[in-house]
């Protein structure tokens, strides 16, 4: 990855938190990655007031 790559992935990272929604906790989360071809995808949390299915996925993996 390149100084000029890094810093672009680094200033989506943080522009996808503008993306995520987080009523109960406020923690903003975004995230950024970089593909083989060179793509840029962005990320972010979502929270949910069904805390209960989350676990669910989560208790069946384990």
């Amino acid at each position: 990855m390149t100084p000029e790559q890094e810093s672009t992935l680094i200033e989506q990272a943080i522009d996808a938190k503008t993306l995520s929604y987080a009523p109960y906790s406020a923690f903003r989360v975004g995230a950024a990655a970089l593909l083989e071809d060179g793509t840029i995808v962005q990320g972010a949390n979502i929270e949910n007031a069904s805390y209960v299915l989350g676990q669910v996925f989560l208790g069946n993996n384990g």
